[in-house]
């Protein structure tokens, strides 16, 4: 194994039957620039042959540490990579994914320059962080001391999806000195063995996971106490994962939307709303704000088709501009106006 000084980056791997792709993500990590490095592979109880990869590698690189254990979900792996670890920076990575050869160096290089808790990785990221404080796991390299310093933040066992943007929000918000690689890009893959879940399960799973969401935000909040200071932060997660991936994201019955519109209501009046000032409520988007203030989840589609309709008619009318420079602003202003 690599000595303990020399190790810059530990980059944590989930495994879990990713037998197609795992020796592609592995094998990009080992071919970094950056060698002072050492990967955590977390076999989760895989059943496809995906554990007998890892080991192989294992043999053959002593830069590589690897841990298995029964299948208890992608949260309780990352926990026990990163309890593990013994890197200046910490990556988490998964296993049917890529990263380009100086992925690592280049971020480490940004967070050692600016002494970072965290560096954000990737123009999109970027862009994000300025609207919301929750990204993919994927984004973040983090500081093994800021980690270690907020040990009570981790990925929240048996949560999926979300475990990410529960983890990178909190961290977020606790952080001080954030910095930017943002030329550096993931390589997500996308491909159907991720899709286990039929919609109807996937769907289900969804809405008896959201109250345990929001028990995990109100316990990091109430413990850290930034109900008040920090309640647009909590809005804006709010509005981005249950409100804007979920409630519009997804497909539901009509009984499901009115289950998911009282629950994330109910905790908005609760626990965000009394402390929005009329200033942070302008940084809400118009749908948020609409899906607000309805009484019903009725009244929020009603609003939501008129607005479509809207937008679509006006869609209409731009196409027929001569000009097409005019043509695709405007475009570009109706798409964010009425359907973003």
């Amino acid at each position: 194994m690599v000595n303990n000084q020399n190790i810059r980056v530990s980059v944590v791997m989930p495994v879990y039957n990713v037998s197609l792709f795992v020796r592609e993500a592995i094998q990009s990590v080992l071919d970094q620039s950056l060698q002072e490095i050492e990967l955590i592979l977390v076999n989760d109880g895989s059943t496809d042959g995906s554990a007998t990869i890892c080991e192989d590698f294992c043999s053959k690189d002593n830069r590589i540490v690897y841990l298995s254990k029964q299948n208890e979900g992608v949260s309780i792996a990352r926990n026990l990579g990163l309890a593990h670890v013994r890197g200046e920076y910490v990556f988490f990575m998964d296993a049917d994914d890529t990263i380009d050869k100086d992925f690592l160096k280049t971020t480490y290089a940004i967070g050692e320059k600016e002494k970072s808790d965290i560096v954000v990785i990737g123009e999109y990221y970027y862009k994000r962080l300025l609207h919301v404080k929750a990204l993919a796991t994927w984004a973040l390299m983090i500081k093994n001391d800021f980690l270690q310093q907020y040990a009570d933040i981790r990925f929240p066992p048996h949560i999926q999806p979300c475990e990410d943007g529960l983890f990178t929000h909190q961290l977020l918000l606790m952080a001080d000195r954030i910095s930017f690689n943002r030329e550096s890009v993931y390589h997500y893959r996308h491909h159907d063995a991720q899709n286990h879940l039929t919609n109807n399960n996937r769907n289900d799973v969804v809405l008896e996971q959201i109250p345990t969401w929001f028990k995990v935000l109100d316990d990091f909040y109430s413990r850290y106490r930034l109900q008040k200071s920090k309640a647009i932060e909590l809005a804006l997660f709010i509005e981005h994962e249950p409100f804007e991936f979920r409630y519009v994201g997804m497909q539901w019955t009509n009984a499901q939307k009115s289950y998911l519109f009282d629950l994330i209501h109910d905790y908005l009046e609760a626990k965000v709303l009394p402390y929005l000032s009329a200033q942070d409520k302008k940084r809400l988007s118009p749908l948020f704000v609409m899906f607000i203030h309805a009484e019903r989840y009725t009244d929020f589609e009603d609003f939501r088709d008129k607005r479509e309709r809207t937008g679509h008619f006006y869609l209409k009318l731009a196409k027929l501009i001569p000009l097409r420079g005019v043509k695709r602003k405007i475009i570009r202003k109706i798409n964010k106006h009425y359907f973003a």
